[in-house]
């Protein structure tokens, strides 16, 4: 250090190097450079330099000259011959290539080809199989020249690692390890003539690198035994010959994989350009800069002598940063060496190491096997798995409310490596959830999840995929190649659309009796909606208890009604064996112990495994031991209590909790599916399948086929041109027809012509108590699968009386694609609209119907950037419905009037389309704006719920479940749905109970039929009674105008038993208004036995079909009412009644009257035209459409009004014939002639005459 505090590095050392004068006997070897000899060490770099560059040149030299002969016979004087010439040879090519089929340079390869292999002799082939590696001679040959090469390396590092002299020594013959290098060196120049005479691109193997290392070492291994001197510089680059043996390994299969290929030419190519550069280094270092003379020409040594370990070090901590050798260097050649390896460090090594490092790294967890565990049963998912999908998926698994689940554990099983937010998941469920990367289509995979030992595969359907159906075949592929690994495994599995339920049908070892289930989402969201037609709510009711949430009663709820909601949200349906303690009861007295003593609600029993659930059985069935109780309550804890319940111990009681297992309670054993074990087939199932064997099924089938020409799968247009088919009108059919199973009402099939009517006819057909299904679809939308709709409103539950109409508001030609599933129900109209037209809206009399349901039909090719566009047509409809004001004419519909549609119901006149309805839910209030129309949504997204109402007062970010417009059954969405799988898991046969719940009835023989592609069949000899025997149906009462009325006021617990002891009924929740003056409603499921009834709430019940009120209920004392034969009743009736007709006649003269104002106005606006007035379209009649529709709807009601005057108006005389009989005839004479003038006769000619 100097006093500038500079750093100042010591002068290198500069020797002189004197050449010695030999003088009698030297110690040989010495270095070459002391006996004055020339070094050879640049003539060994030139030759293993130029060599390349003189092949390459010589390579490129035909090139050149192709490229000489182009520029000269591009002169003018040259032209016309050449062209000549080629004209002839490519005429030649062409007759050669018609002949052979191919085109001419096809030829000219073919040729050459042909002209090769005459010419190949035996040593070619031998050279040209010596030089391959996929041949066995090459690869023998290429492992000897490995050989060599590590001989030669090993050689050159045994000389290197003490320090010499020199890098040149003379006099070094004879000695034994030169010898070996130079044989080592003979077969390496043997197999690089080889090599290079049998390759097919002599340039690329001149100057290949493997060539480059032959240059640079072998000629100063044989010029060394010429000049007996040793030269141990550029034997380094033998290790670069190392990548010949991951050629021969990766040949002889002994690297199997890509992967490992890679990783290991990587490891050498990353090694051998180390040890070159090492030894590159280590030449300059020990020979010092060639050009360092002194004044007298004397050469100066600047160099030193090291070792090669000391130079690999160096080199190694210049790509570490860990420099270990502590070597400084001497020459600028050495500098030029490093500098230029840290170049090419940065541009080969820097690259590669990091591909090491990756390849290296050990396997990830998602591609390693399944380690099963003793602790745990593992479940694989697999199918559509996202983050969101199995986020929900797991809360609802590892629900607390559910005991068993800590015993599980999920095995995601994905075709695409886990995201961010997958692992984040991951690390959530620690030790609960793995992730495996693979393929359920893949045998290996299914090998490292051990699915043979997995309790059950659950496979996840894309809701929102843009092709549902090839979605479903996906996951039917998946079903199938599960199945073909194991026979027996357990698949439960979602499909999106109800039509490709049936292809699970052909795979052989499917089994619902093993417990394989198919959750079809496109039938059980229609099917609820439908429910929800009959009774509103009852989707949001029969939601909620398929899963699983808390209820903390601790928590202080802001509004009461949330805090009642809430509670029955977390009810869910549970199954467990029913203890001793109620064999021999029938299913109502169970229900009633369970509901009074534990608080829970019994809603069906299973007595064997081989039958499916019964929902309220009939009395004559009684509980034995081992049946099955279907429960609905909060936890597992409540139901549990059924199962240990005892008589001796715990009938004293007066807490429930305090019903715990007892000594003298047995250990049951279920004979029917329970938590954790899987359902067996046993010999009461196979003769319970032979009791109904497809061979008949087959035959009604092929009944049905030889009965009609056409079948589902025919065209809808031929349908309607063939004179055969099984088309007829609805009006002429049976009143009563069933389809094959005797589940469904059922008619002829007719073209969807015969039940499209315009809106004008739609609009005067009076439609009342009616279904609008609005379907915003396209000609190229998916098909939405309302069969599944239609299905639980034809049930033959449902008398053929009560059957409501079903107008279908949508595109024909989009039906069309699903028709085929629809046109043998009853009671189908189509009218060609849209809901987001208010004109089409109004023709359906929507202020009227009982149930608007806005249904979307998303197209396959739509793409949206915000998915919330995907509801956009059901939000705008819906919105639109909102928005609408009707008139008093359109809204206001009276009891009377709904009376007299229903009596004129079997008219079929094609102007009149008054048809029967549903008495139970008469519309009798007016209907002002679109608010008061019931309508139901079906969402996509549940997210998009906040846009329905503006008048809903949810909260931002508030879940679906918790929204007022989801609460109220104004809005669903099939995501609730998704949570179905794992309550089918853990409890199989509840899938069966909501089956039979939603379609009255669950029936594998339909799922079979409709397998066949038949549809639902029926017919002569076909059709089947009602099969209602084990079939329930939905109801909603009315507390204040229902059977239940003396109920308003009191408990909740009161109901619930007189509605089953006395009505059959079971009682499942309420619908109460939010507000007491409001129209909106929300659901209440199983609220507690104290909650008091209100006046305006209703009732979800249901009832079993055929059902009879016990003996000595109040309900059976009702009879029907006996004729009066009071004479002072029947005086009050006659003038009540000729009080109604004089109102109705005048009304009716009153409308002839604005007929004919109507009529005389339009003339008299002819002839005077306004500016103003637009021009009106003008019927046939003369009068403007809307004013003609308006006149003939009144017209029909009058009429319909003086015909049920005149039914009565018959009554009353069969009540005055019988008082007559009885006393005499003196009053009841008299009353008939002050009453003459409104016998029927006088009704229908005075209404006659005034139509003239």
């Amino acid at each position: 250090m100097d006093g500038s505090n500079q750093c100042i590095l010591p002068k290198l050392p500069v020797v002189r190097r004197n050449i010695t004068v030999i003088q009698g006997n030297v110690i040989l070897p010495v270095p070459c450079w002391s006996l004055g000899s020339p070094s050879l060490i640049y003539i060994y770099f030139l030759v293993g330099l130029g060599i390349p560059l003189v092949a390459m040149l010589y390579a490129h030299l035909p090139t050149i000259y192709r490229r000489i002969t182009v520029l000269v016979k591009q002169r003018s004087w040259f032209r016309g011959r050449v062209v000549t010439e080629v004209r002839e040879v490519e005429k030649k090519k062409s007759e050669v290539a018609e002949k052979m089929g191919v085109t001419p340079s096809a030829v000219d390869r073919m040729q050459a080809l042909a002209e090769a292999r005459e010419r190949r002799s035996k040593l070619a082939v031998f050279l040209s199989e010596a030089s391959s590696p996929q041949t066995n001679i090459g690869q023998l040959l290429m492992s000897i020249a490995v050989v060599c090469s590590m001989i030669s390396l090993m050689i050159y590092m045994i000389t290197v690692a003490r320090k010499n002299e020199a890098l040149e020594l003379c006099g070094t013959m004879p000695d034994s390890r030169q010898i070996v290098d130079i044989v080592a060196n003979l077969y390496l120049l043997f197999y690089f003539v080889i090599r290079t005479a049998g390759a097919d691109n002599k340039q690329k193997s001149f100057t290949s690198m493997f060539s480059i290392v032959d240059y640079f070492t072998i000629p100063s291994v044989m010029t060394g035994v010429i000049f007996n001197r040793y030269f141990t510089g550029f034997n380094f680059f033998r290790a670069y010959n190392l990548l010949w043996l991951v050629d021969v390994l990766q040949h002889r299969r002994v690297l199997p994989t890509v992967n490992a290929v890679r990783l290991v030419r990587l490891i050498v190519l990353v090694w051998a350009i180390i040890i070159i550069a090492s030894g590159f280094l280590h030449a300059a270092e020990n020979m010092g800069d060639p050009w360092l003379t002194d004044t007298d020409g004397t050469p100066l040594y600047n160099g030193q002598n090291i070792v090669f370990w000391r130079c690999f070090l160096y080199v190694y901590g210049r790509i570490t940063l860990l420099d270990l050798s502590r070597l400084r260097m001497h020459t600028m050649l050495g500098k030029i060496i490093i500098y230029g390896f840290q170049i090419l460090a940065l541009g080969i090594v820097a690259q590669a190491i990091p591909q090491i490092v990756a390849r290296l790294k050990v396997k990830p967890d998602y591609d390693r096997d399944y380690s099963g565990s003793n602790m745990f049963i593992h479940v694989i998912v697999c199918g559509h798995v996202t983050t969101i999908t199995m986020e929900d998926f797991l809360k609802e698994f590892y629900h607390p409310d559910r005991g068993t689940n800590e015993f599980f554990k999920i095995v995601v099983l994905y075709e695409q490596p886990p995201t961010e937010d997958m692992e984040i998941l991951q690390e959530r469920y620690f030790g609960k959830l793995d992730y495996l990367r693979g393929s359920v289509l893949n045998m290996k995979d299914l090998n490292r999840a051990k699915l043979a030992e997995a309790k059950a595969t659950l496979i996840l359907a894309n809701r929102m995929a843009p092709d549902a159906d090839a979605d479903d075949s996906a996951n039917i592929m998946r079903v199938v190649s599960i199945k073909n690994y194991k026979a027996d495994a357990q698949v439960i599995v979602q499909l999106s659309m109800y039509h490709n339920k049936f292809g699970l049908q052909n795979i052989p070892s499917w089994s619902p009796e093993r417990g394989d289930i198919v959750i079809c989402l496109a039938e059980l969201r229609l099917g609820l909606l439908a429910q929800s037609c009959i009774a509103p709510g009852f989707s949001t009711l029969l939601a909620n208890f398929v899963t699983t949430r808390s209820f903390d009663p601790d928590f202080q709820y802001k509004e009461e009604w949330m805090e009642l909601y809430c509670r029955g949200a977390s009810l869910e349906m549970y199954t467990r064996p029913l203890s001793s303690a109620f064999v021999g009861m029938s299913f109502s007295e169970a229900c009633d112990f369970c509901f009074r003593v534990m608080k829970i609600v019994l809603c069906a029993i299973q007595t064997e495994p081989t039958k499916n659930p019964q929902i309220l059985p009939p009395p004559s069935v009684k509980i034995i031991p081992g049946t099955m109780g279907y429960f609905i309550a909060d936890n597992t804890v409540q139901v549990d209590r059924a199962q240990i319940y005892c008589t001796q111990c715990h009938m004293n009681v007066d807490n429930v909790e305090d019903i715990k297992m007892c000594s003298c309670t047995p250990e049951q054993k279920a004979s029917g599916p329970t938590i954790g074990k899987l359902v067996t087939r046993t010999a009461d199932l196979a003769k319970q399948l032979t009791s109904t064997p497809e061979d008949i099924i087959e035959s009604r089938v092929w009944s049905y086929i030889k009965s009609f020409d056409r079948s589902p799968t025919g065209s809808v247009k031929d349908l309607s041109k063939d004179s055969e088919s099984p088309v007829s009108n609805e009006g002429h059919r049976p009143t009563k027809v069933y389809d094959s199973t005797g589940m469904f009402h059922w008619c002829p099939a007719r073209p969807i012509s015969a039940v499209t009517i315009s809106r004008r006819k739609a609009a005067i057909g009076i439609f009342k108590n009616h279904v609008v299904v609005c379907v915003l679809s396209q000609p190229n939308s998916q098909i939405t699968g309302l069969a599944s709709f239609v299905l639980p409103l034809r049930s033959s539950v449902i008398k053929a009386d009560n059957l409501q109409d079903i107008i279908l508001l949508c595109d024909p030609k989009y039906l069309e694609k699903e028709w085929i599933y629809l046109y043998n129900l009853p009671k189908l109209h189509v009218v060609k609209g849209t809901a987001l037209n208010r004109s089409d809206l109004r023709s359906v009399n929507l202020p009227t119907c009982k149930m608007c349901v806005i249904l979307g039909a998303p197209t396959s090719n739509e793409k949206f950037t915000d998915p919330t566009m995907m509801d956009k047509a059901v939000i705008l409809a819906t919105l639109n419905v909102r928005a609408m004001k009707f008139s008093e004419e359109e809204g206001m519909v009276s009891d009377e009037e709904d009376d007299v549609r229903q009596k004129s119901s079997a008219s079929n006149s094609p102007r009149n389309h008054a048809h029967s309805s549903n008495k139970r839910h008469s519309v009798v209030s007016h209907r002002r704006t679109g608010y008061d129309v019931p309508v139901i949504t079906d969402l996509t997204r549940d997210s998009n719920v906040q846009f329905l109402d503006d008048q809903d007062e949810d909260l931002p970010g508030t879940e679906f479940y918790l929204t007022q417009p989801y609460t109220g059954g104004r809005a669903f969405t099939a995501s609730v749905l998704d949570l179905l799988m794992v309550t089918s898991f853990f409890n199989p046969t509840v899938v069966k109970s909501i089956h039979a719940i939603i379609f009255g009835g669950a029936s594998l023989e339909l799922e079979r039929i409709m397998a066949e592609g038949a549809g639902l069949i029926g017919g002569d000899n076909i059709s089947r009674p009602a099969k209602n025997k084990d079939q329930v149906s939905v109801m909603q009462l009315d507390i204040k105008n229902g059977p239940l009325s003396l109920h308003a006021g009191g408990t909740y617990g009161d109901l619930f038993i007189d509605a089953l002891t006395h009505m059959g009924v079971l009682v499942l929740g309420l619908y109460r208004r939010l507000e007491p003056h409001g129209e909106k409603r929300y659901v209440i499921s199983n609220p507690p036995d104290t909650l008091e009834i209100l006046e305006d709430d209703q009732v979800f019940a249901l009832k079993r079909a055929n059902f009879e009120y016990p003996p000595g209920s109040r309900f059976s004392m009702i009879k029907k009412k006996k004729p009066s034969k009071n004479p002072a009743a029947l005086e009050e009736k006659l003038q009540d009644l000729g009080a109604n007709v004089a109102q109705v006649e005048e009304r009716y003269d009153n409308l002839v009257r604005a007929e004919i104002h109507a009529r005389n106005s339009l003339i008299e606006l002819e002839k005077n035209p306004s500016e103003n007035q637009p021009l009106l379209g003008v019927s046939d009649k003369g009068l403007p459409d809307q004013l003609t529709i308006q006149l003939e709807r009144e017209k029909i009601l009058l009429n319909e009004e003086l015909r049920m005057m005149e039914q009565k108006l018959a009554s009353i005389k069969r009540d005055v014939a019988t008082m007559q009989e009885l006393y005499g005839g003196r009053n009841g004479n008299a009353s008939v002639r002050k009453h003459k003038r409104y016998e029927p006769t006088t009704f229908v000619s005075k209404r006659r005459s005034t139509e003239l």
